[in-house]
C-alpha cells in the first residue's frame, strides 16, 4: 500500500511533493470527467426506454454532464421526457450543471440538498419520479467508523431515495469494485507504477480523463475507508476523495425492503457475462416496491 496510516492520506506521494492542493471539484473533476463515452449513455437511454420511464431524478447530478447527454439522446430518439430534475448538495457543482444543461437546451429544476436531508431540500420536491440514478461511485461517499456503520449509513440513504420514486419505479446506482482495488493494492505493494497500470481500464467507465490527463491511485484501503488521490502532472496540481467501502455482498441488506434488486451489471455489461476481475465498477438497478 503506498500509504501505510490514514493520518497520512492528506499528503501527496513524495514524487508529487511540489505539488499543488487544488480543489477536487473545480479544479480536478472537469479534467478527470473528460467527455463522455457514448456506449455508457446510450446504456442509460436504452435503460431509460426499456422501463418507460417519463420523470427521471439525478441523485447526484455533480457538473450535469450525464443527465444534460442523456436528455439529449432521448429527444434524438424521439423519446418525450415529461420531467427531468436532478439533486446536488455542493454550490460549484449547481452551477456548472446548470451553465451545462441551459447550453444543452434543457430545462431541468435541481434541488438543493444532502442525500440526509432530502425533506429540507431548496427548492423542495414536489413529486415522485418514475426512473432515478446515482452514478460516479457516489453512494460511498456515506458512511461512518465500522463496517457496520457504513452499512447503516447507506441503507439510510437509500430509505431517503425511495421516498422520491414512484411504486415500480426504478433506481439505478453503482459503487467502484472495492474487492478489486483492495485487491491490487495489496499486490502493488510499494510500486505506484504498478498500481497505476492495474487501475487503468479500457475502455474508461465514466472518467474519460482518467490515466490520462488525471493520475488516479487507490493511495489507501482499509475495512471501512478509501482514500484515492488525484494528480494533474501537467498542471502539477493535485487533490484527493476519501470514500467508505460498499460491499457487493451486503446490497440486498443495503435496499433494505423499499427495492427489490433486479439486475446486477459490471461496467455496463451483465454481471453474468462480464469479467469479474478486473472491474472498475458495479451498476445495481433496484425495483421500487
Amino acid at each position: 500500500m503506498l500509504i501505510k496510516s490514514w493520518e497520512k492520506v492528506h499528503e501527496p506521494l513524495p514524487q508529487f511533493a511540489s505539488f499543488k492542493r487544488v480543489s477536487w471539484e473545480a479544479d480536478i473533476y472537469p479534467r478527470y470527467k473528460g467527455k463522455t463515452n457514448p456506449d455508457d449513455i446510450a446504456f442509460l437511454t436504452n435503460l431509460i426506454r426499456e422501463k418507460q420511464a417519463k420523470t427521471i431524478l439525478d441523485l447526484g447530478v455533480g457538473g450535469g454532464v450525464e443527465l444534460s447527454y442523456i436528455l439529449t439522446a432521448l429527444k434524438n430518439a424521439g423519446y418525450k421526457v415529461e420531467v427531468a430534475e436532478g439533486n446536488e448538495v455542493d454550490p460549484v457543482f449547481i452551477g456548472q450543471a446548470q451553465e451545462r444543461l441551459e447550453k444543452g437546451g434543457h430545462t431541468v429544476l435541481i434541488h438543493q440538498a444532502d442525500w440526509d436531508s432530502l425533506d429540507s431540500a431548496r427548492p423542495a420536491y414536489k413529486r415522485k419520479f418514475d426512473f432515478a440514478y446515482l452514478l460516479g461511485n457516489s453512494l460511498t461517499y456515506v458512511g461512518g467508523n465500522t463496517r457496520e456503520e457504513n452499512k447503516t449509513a447507506q441503507a439510510k440513504v437509500l430509505k431517503n431515495f425511495a421516498k422520491l420514486i414512484e411504486s415500480d419505479g426504478h433506481l439505478l446506482f453503482d459503487t467502484r469494485d472495492y474487492d478489486y482495488i483492495a485487491t491490487i493494492v495489496q499486490e502493488a505493494g510499494d510500486s505506484a507504477d504498478k498500481l497505476r497500470e492495474a487501475f487503468t481500464f479500457t475502455p474508461n467507465i465514466y472518467y474519460q480523463g482518467v490515466q490520462k490527463e488525471v493520475t488516479l491511485l487507490p493511495v489507501y484501503v482499509d475495512e471501512t475507508r478509501v482514500c484515492l488521490h488525484y494528480y494533474d502532472e501537467e498542471r502539477k496540481t493535485w487533490s484527493l476523495l476519501e470514500v467508505y467501502r460498499v460491499y457487493h455482498s451486503e446490497i440486498k441488506e443495503i435496499l433494505g425492503d423499499n427495492f427489490m434488486l433486479e439486475r446486477i451489471y459490471r461496467d455496463f455489461k451483465p454481471e453474468n457475462g462480464a469479467s469479474k476481475d478486473t472491474t472498475a465498477f458495479i451498476q445495481y438497478l433496484a425495483r421500487r416496491r
